[in-house]
């Protein structure tokens, strides 16, 4: 299944309720995950647990609630782009040592909170190198200058 990027519900609803008002804040505990091609993305998936069983996962880097496939996203802040009308929620660039888990379907992001039962899951991004294959490589995931993810204009 071929999908493009896109923000899950859970988390535009997000904007009324608090989940990404924390994005730019030093508490907001936002990770960066890879998943699986079977992953099928649904854009009503709310919780990562939906998600269990789809993470990248090897002995070095694994999956699930606290796994080490899951990067702490740092440098986090929201931008106002005047010109293109749209909030640009951006990050630093995720990295991987020595990363072997297989083929990364695309990435994903979440707030984790307590378990994956609780960690609402954000964006889905499958632009900008994916399929990624992992071979024992370091890897480094940069984000469009544009942010992870934008909020616009209906």
């Amino acid at each position: 299944i071929v999908a493009s990027s896109f923000l899950y519900d859970r988390a535009k609803a997000g904007m009324n309720d608090g989940l990404l008002g924390d994005w730019s804040a030093a508490g907001g505990s936002f990770y960066y995950t890879l998943v699986l091609a079977t992953y099928v993305p649904n854009e009503t998936h709310s919780m990562m647990s939906q998600l269990s069983g789809y993470e990248l996962s090897s002995p070095t880097h694994t999956g699930g609630y606290n796994g080490t496939i899951r990067a702490s996203m740092t440098g986090r802040s929201v931008f106002v782009n005047i010109t293109s009308h749209q909030a640009e929620f951006r990050a630093s660039a995720v990295c991987y040592t020595a990363l072997s888990a297989g083929t990364a379907a695309a990435g994903v992001v979440l707030k984790q909170a307590g378990s994956d039962g609780n960690s609402p899951v954000v964006a889905y991004v499958s632009t900008g190198g994916f399929p990624l294959v992992t071979n024992l490589g370091n890897v480094t995931i940069s984000f469009y200058a544009s942010g992870v993810f934008q909020l616009t204009d209906v």
